[in-house]
Formats: structure tokens, C-alpha cells, sequence
């Protein structure tokens, strides 16, 4: 039991060091601990859910076409454009991308292709030092946010780091902390603070002056066990990633509670450790499952459309995720923590999808003398795409467009079946040899389109083509 008076970070820390002693597997140990090198040092617990690790792997269920990997940077290090547990991540109105690099205790600044800027901050108390900082916001003016979780306070940059001012210290009155963490900024400049061991949130001026305050330890409507993420919507409309309870709750920028969305789990819309969250340029809410090793994509209503990760170190999955940002062609970029790099997903310039040219034949035979003849091509849905995002009127195979159409617009007609058995909808379409550029020496047949949101396609098969 937790007693009066004995801080939370002092408590994980004696369990933690109990679970040691007991033999606990040194997995599990290191996980509770939230990231890998706290196990071995004096470097306090980091205020992660007090669950056990799950190192399942998360299926990928309907990803979306901004969850394909593009690119990562970073490795373990203390060197430019290496971290030791990267937490919060931001962006600029430049497209320059901010990232707090926890247990080296600085701020680096990078492109939006990961070129390495500037950086400042290391190891203390005093202007312009941290100790453990967790997240990181920055507002119309380019000034830049930083919770500075164990000095429990939140200092304010220039965009090249030049130290202005900051607010805050250890309590739990009206503008102090007790271990901020999530920050994010509105379009008036107002702040707002996730106070995670308060369980509240502190909304501020942009130079620290107190606004208002609301939540408390629990799990009802406006009530939070270890906030984490925080994030505004174009309309001032405030998200909490509420981590202990499992959910995201929704409020008016004064605190008015509006929804919540979410349940323990490993499905989609659950969650095992809500962490950072943020929202798209299409007002869709993007949350990091750190246990999960997941994003999930949500409406601003809290409608599951899309997730995407597993635990692992190869491009593309994650172990521990951690911050979250969106910048403005779409992109997504993660702060991967336990792979030590940021990684980007986002619409490459063209999706490959696998396609099923006359499906059930191996052959794919085609008599090129007969003209008239229509070639069935399927496009299917796959572990990573879902064929039925397709915009079936931008479709064509090899020059042809959909031949059956609907007499009354004269636009494609939609066909989706089955085709391949394996109980997920593919799209299907019928084109006429004699509208394709396909020739008798032709060995292989393209088709293009676009999906629904603008993500270009291209699949490829091959023919045996019959002279």
C-alpha cells in the first residue's frame, strides 16, 4: 500500500527493487521499469503503468495508407542525432521536428528528413537544464515547451533553444506540479499541462500565469489515473490520453467533459498504456499504445479507423512507443524509445499492392487474337492493404478502364468479392483486351488507381499470352 507522504517514483522504485530480489525474469523487470537501461542504474522509474509487460505481438488490423514506413533515424548514443530513450516529439510551422531525448536530458532539433540542427540542455536545475524531460509542444510563434518532469516544471525556448522563461515547482496547488508530463499549446497560446501525479490538468498563459485546472485521482468523467499525452484540435477541443484508465477523454479547452473512448485490451479501440496522442490535419486523433506497440487512429469522436505496429526492431514495428506528431504533408513521426530512433509512416508517392489477374488460373492465360475478350483483375486485400479503400472509378489496367459501367452516370460499376478464399473482400474489375496496350509479346499486365484518400497504387502479374 501506498503510504502518505511516499512519493509514487519512491514506491515503484522499492517494488521494483523487491521484484529483483525475488528472481523476477529480467525481461519483465526492465519493462516495468518502461525502458531498458533504468534496471542497472539510479536513474528513477519513469511513472509507467504498474502492469506487467505483454510482449505479444500486436496484429496489424485494417492499417491505413499513412501507416506505411518511409524512413528512421537515430541509434544509442549521446552523439547529434542519437538518444537514450526519446520521449516527447513536435513540430514546427517550419516542418522542423523537436525531440526530447529523455536520459541524455536535451532537446534536439532535426529536419523533417532527420538532418540533425541544433540542440540544447543537459543534466540539472538551473535555466535551460532538465532532469528528465518528458514531452514537448510549440505554439503559433515557433516558441518551443518542455515538461521538465523530475524538477517539476515546464520551460519555454526559442526555436533555437535560447532559454525564456518557466513556471512551476514540486506541490500540488494551483500551478505546481507533481511530475508534468504531456504539454501541448492552442491556437490562442493558452497551455496545457498534463500533471500526471496530481492527476490533473493545468491550463496557463504562454508566459505561466494560471488559468484553470480540472480532473482528480479516478476513473469517472473527468477524473484521471497518470495522464500522460495532451492534445488541441482545431477547434480548442482538449484530448487526454488518461493512461491507468485505459481511454482518451475529450473536453472543451475549460475543462467540460464531452466523450471518452477506450477499454484494457489488446482490440482495436482498447488500450494497454495510452501514452502520447495527437491530432491530423482531418482532425483524426492519433494515440501511441506503448504496451501494445501500437498507433490507433481514431475520429474526433473516438471511431476506431485504423492501427498500425508490433514489438520488434525492424523498420516499421516498435518497441515501446512513446511521442507522437503529424506534420503538414501527413506524415507521422514516432518516437520508437526502446529501438532509441524516430520513425516516419506517412503515403509513399506509390503504394505496391499484390493483384490477381484472371483469379483461379495459374496460367493467366490470354488469347490475343481475340480482342473482345475480358480479363478479370482482382485487386487483393493483403495483411497490409485493404483493397476495398480503393476509388474503383480511378482504376485501369494497362491504358483500360472498368468496362462495366452504370447506365445511368456512366461510371464504373463496383464489384467486391471474395476472390482468393481467405475471408477479406478484394476488389474486383473487368477490362477488354482490345482497350489494353497489351501486345502479343507482353509477359505481364499493370494496374494503377488511387485510394479513396489519395494514395497512388500500382499492382503487377503475370500473363501467358496465346498468339
Amino acid at each position: 500500500m501506498l503510504r502518505v507522504g511516499r512519493s509514487y517514483i519512491d514506491y515503484k522504485r522499492e517494488k521494483e527493487e523487491k521484484m529483483k530480489s525475488a528472481g523476477v525474469c529480467f525481461i519483465k523487470f526492465i519493462f516495468i521499469l518502461s525502458v531498458a537501461l533504468i534496471g542497472c542504474s539510479k536513474k528513477p522509474a519513469l511513472l509507467e503503468p504498474t502492469q506487467e509487460a505483454d510482449f505479444s505481438i500486436t496484429p496489424l488490423s485494417r492499417p491505413s495508407a499513412t501507416s506505411q514506413f518511409l524512413f528512421a533515424w537515430g541509434s544509442l548514443g549521446t552523439g547529434e542525432g542519437q538518444f537514450n530513450n526519446p520521449f516527447g516529439v513536435a513540430v514546427d510551422g517550419s516542418n522542423n521536428i523537436y525531440v526530447v531525448d529523455g536520459y541524455n536530458h536535451r532537446i534536439q532539433k532535426f529536419t523533417d528528413s532527420g538532418v540533425f540542427l541544433t540542440e540544447w540542455g543537459s543534466q540539472g536545475s538551473t535555466d535551460g537544464k532538465f532532469s528528465y524531460p518528458r514531452c514537448i509542444a510549440v505554439d503559433g510563434s515557433g516558441n518551443v515547451y518542455v515538461t521538465d518532469g523530475q524538477n517539476h516544471r515546464v520551460q519555454k525556448f526559442t526555436s533555437s533553444g535560447t532559454f525564456l522563461t518557466k513556471w512551476g515547482r514540486y506541490g500540488n496547488t494551483d500551478g505546481k506540479f507533481n511530475y508534468p508530463i504531456g504539454v501541448a499549446v492552442d491556437g490562442s497560446g493558452d497551455v496545457y499541462v498534463a500533471d500526471a501525479l496530481n492527476h490533473r490538468i493545468q491550463k496557463f498563459t504562454n508566459e505561466g500565469v494560471f488559468l484553470a485546472k480540472w480532473g482528480g485521482y479516478g476513473s469517472g468523467n473527468s477524473q484521471f489515473k497518470l495522464p500522460q499525452g495532451v492534445a488541441v484540435d482545431g477547434s480548442g477541443n482538449i484530448y487526454v490520453a488518461d493512461s491507468e484508465n485505459y481511454r482518451i477523454q475529450k473536453f472543451t479547452g475549460s475543462g467540460g467533459y464531452l466523450t471518452q473512448w477506450g477499454s484494457y485490451g489488446t482490440g482495436d479501440g482498447q488500450f494497454k498504456a495510452p501514452y502520447g496522442i495527437c491530432i491530423d490535419g482531418s482532425g483524426n486523433v492519433l494515440v501511441v499504445d506503448y504496451y501494445n506497440n501500437s498507433i490507433q487512429e481514431f475520429t474526433e469522436s473516438g471511431d476506431f479507423l485504423s492501427r498500425w505496429g508490433s514489438y520488434g526492431t525492424i523498420d516499421g514495428v516498435f518497441k515501446y512507443p512513446y511521442g507522437i506528431t503529424v506534420v503538414g504533408n501527413g506524415n507521422v513521426y514516432v518516437t520508437d524509445s526502446g529501438n532509441h530512433r524516430i520513425q516516419v509512416f506517412g503515403m509513399p508517392s506509390t503504394m505496391t499492392v499484390e493483384i490477381d489477374i484472371k483469379p483461379g488460373s495459374d496460367e493467366n492465360r490470354i488469347n490475343f487474337k481475340n480482342s473482345n475478350q475480358m480479363i478479370t483483375v482482382a485487386i487483393l486485400t493483403t495483411d497490409e492493404f485493404d483493397a476495398t479503400t480503393v476509388d474503383h472509378a480511378t482504376v485501369s489496367f494497362e491504358g483500360a478502364t472498368e468496362t462495366h459501367v452504370n447506365k445511368k452516370d456512366n461510371r464504373p460499376r463496383r464489384h467486391e468479392e471474395d476472390v482468393d478464399g481467405d475471408g477479406d473482400t478484394d476488389l474486383v474489375f473487368h477490362f477488354r483486351l482490345g482497350e489494353t496496350t497489351l501486345t502479343r509479346d507482353s509477359t505481364e499486365g499493370t494496374l494503377t488507381g488511387e485510394t479513396f484518400d489519395g494514395q497512388s497504387i500500382e499492382g503487377t502479374d503475370r500473363i501467358h499470352m496465346i498468339h
